[in-house]
């Protein structure tokens, strides 16, 4: 019973952290990167050994938070991270991935000049 309720708040939890970022504007000139690569790039495995922060264009602008997901034959990754910098948990998970993965960072929340915005998703797909 006690695993039933804390599945309950984490779905909770994560459900309410959707809708607040939902409820932010889309700044549509933020161009957010890993390892230099923009979105519907392709990263290469040796781009992967030196990625570990999420980029964004715009030099005052600030990565609050985002999430990372992934469907890798069979395991859906979907991950919660603050701040730029990569988790070990994505990282890990990243090097893991063979050639033909795609992933995705959505829900990237920025802070820059005109407040919290979103920037629009990256999605990268995994290359040799």
């Amino acid at each position: 019973m006690k695993i039933i309720s804390i599945l309950i708040t984490a779905l909770v939890l994560s459900t309410t952290v959707f809708s607040q970022s939902d409820d932010l504007p889309i700044d549509e000139s933020l161009i957010v990167k890993l390892a230099k690569v923009a979105s519907g790039g392709y990263l290469s495995k040796m781009d992967l050994k030196n990625a570990s922060t999420l980029t964004v264009n715009e030099k005052e602008a600030v990565i609050v938070s985002f999430y990372y997901r992934c469907d890798k034959t069979g395991y859906e990754a979907n991950m919660f991270n603050q701040g730029p910098q990569l988790s070990q948990e994505i990282l890990n998970h990243l090097n893991s991935l063979k050639i033909g993965s795609k992933v995705t960072f959505d829900n990237i929340k920025i802070e820059n000049a005109s407040g919290e915005v979103l920037a629009k998703p990256l999605l990268l797909t995994i290359k040799s």
